[in-house]
C-alpha cells in the first residue's frame, strides 16, 4: 500500500513462541526505512522505546510463553 507523504501510518511486528519452553528476556529491535519517522509503540506486553538519531525502535518484551505471542 501507499502512504502519502506526511501521513501517518500503522504497522506492527508480531513475536511467536513457537518452541516447547519459555523465551526469556525477548528483545526486538527493529529498524523501518528511513521514510518513516517512528512517533510512538504500543506493546502488547513490556515497554518499547524509540531512538530518534538512529529510526530504532527496541521493544523489551520480557517471557513469551510455548506458542504465546506478543507484538
Amino acid at each position: 500500500a501507499q502512504v502519502a507523504a506526511g501521513a501517518d501510518t500503522t504497522f506492527s511486528v508480531t513475536v511467536r513462541n513457537v518452541g516447547s519452553s519459555t523465551a526469556n528476556d525477548v528483545v526486538v529491535n527493529d529498524f523501518p526505512p528511513s521514510v518513516f519517522v517512528l512517533r510512538d509503540a504500543s506493546p502488547s506486553q513490556g515497554t518499547c522505546s524509540i531512538d530518534a538519531t538512529s529510526n530504532r525502535l527496541e521493544c523489551r518484551l520480557g517471557s513469551i510463553l510455548p506458542g504465546g505471542v506478543a507484538s
